[in-house]
């Protein structure tokens, strides 16, 4: 089977974030910059495909790549991820271990603000697990997301108000027309948590936004989803309150739900 990895990543300048990251693949990477330009060259024996681009957004430049990938299993990456050695064979070889249209694996942090999940055994993905596993850390078929013609939603992750969530909806997209969806226990990169992009803390527009982001991944039970959110990370609240932190989800589903409706 034929593997790419689908970086993104802003301003490079040059070609060197390869090196950095310890790509041993065929890639494609966006770079959102000041100019749209798509250059083809080898790095160490490996297809590269660099597309800059002057869109901004972090589910934009995943679309723009999927345009651009050809490979069998695509894998997606950040830009402050370093590739373990021998991660495209690994990768390959749970794929055909598991028979699997969908992967997740693990991630060491490295100076976390806040530790990643990290799975032990092989588990079927669900509508209720998929929160755990970031973008970062999918790998795919690149035959499911044609036949399906799965996308990540725009209104979604960095760059756009709502800064977190497209990775739960795309991983959602692949459940809702039965892919056969596991995560893994493979390790597969180092990454830098020493900051965020997006999680500023738990504060009012965290709390709205997740209301919103319920509404669309559970349109007919988010209201449900909201009464069992704050039941189960009620210490999340502490800075906000119980009340003030619900009645946002509540606003921000209303809102969601209202813009469907127009």
């Amino acid at each position: 089977m034929t593997f790419q990895v689908l970086i993104s990543t802003m301003f490079e300048k040059d070609y060197s974030l390869l090196e950095k990251m310890n790509v041993q693949s065929d890639c494609v990477v966006v770079n959102q910059t000041d100019n749209n330009l798509v250059s083809k060259f080898k790095f160490q024996n490996h297809n590269i495909i660099w597309v800059n681009s002057t869109d901004r957004g972090l589910s934009k430049s995943r679309n723009l790549g999927l345009k651009y990938v050809t490979a069998d299993i695509i894998l997606l990456a950040d830009n402050d991820e370093v590739f373990h050695n021998n991660y495209q064979s690994n990768i390959i070889n749970e794929f055909s271990k598991t028979n699997a249209d969908l992967l997740t694996f693990n991630i060491n942090s490295i100076g976390a603000i806040k530790k990643r999940f990290t799975n032990l055994k092989y588990k079927k993905l669900n509508k209720f697990n998929i929160f755990r596993y970031g973008s970062a850390r999918i790998a795919f078929l690149r035959n499911i997301l044609d036949k399906h013609n799965i996308t990540f939603n725009e209104k979604f992750g960095a760059g756009t108000p709502r800064l977190n969530g497209e990775d739960s909806l795309f991983l959602n997209s692949f459940l809702r027309n039965r892919a056969k969806c596991i995560s893994s226990p493979l390790f597969i990169a180092d990454i830098n948590d020493t900051s965020s992009t997006w999680f500023k803390g738990y504060d009012e527009d965290y709390f709205y936004n997740k209301g919103y982001f319920f509404y669309e991944l559970f349109p007919k039970k988010s209201r449900l989803a909201i009464y069992y959110y704050t039941f189960k990370h009620r210490k999340l609240f502490k800075n906000i309150g119980l009340t003030k932190g619900f009645k946002l989800m509540l606003k921000g589903r209303k809102s969601n739900k209202l813009r469907k409706e127009k």
